[in-house]
């Protein structure tokens, strides 16, 4: 895996409401090598290159793309793929560039 330049961890709080217990299940990692891109692994798949990868829409969107990348691929949010599948027909695929 190439250097990362920033890493988001996914999952769920494990506990009652205020609870500081967190469980990872997805780990988010911006990588700005030759070309800035977002690998999206389950966190069996981290040791791997396997993994969905999006390249960046711009420089300014690297946090927006985080958030629609979670939504689309860890949420499955059904009204927003709908949505973003009307701009970008395969945004559910393994790689979006």
């Amino acid at each position: 895996m190439a250097d990362a330049t920033a890493w988001i961890v996914v999952g769920l709080e494990s506990g009652g409401f205020g609870s500081d217990h967190f469980d990872p299940t997805h780990l988010l990692v911006l990588s700005e090598n030759d070309r800035a891109s977002w690998r999206l692994f389950g966190l069996a798949q981290v040791r791997t290159e396997d993994g969905t990868l999006w390249v960046p829409s711009s420089p300014d969107a690297f946090v927006h793309d985080a958030m629609l990348m979670i939504a689309i691929h860890i949420v499955k949010d059904e009204k927003l793929i709908e949505a973003a599948s009307r701009v970008i027909p395969d945004i559910t695929a393994g790689e979006w560039t």
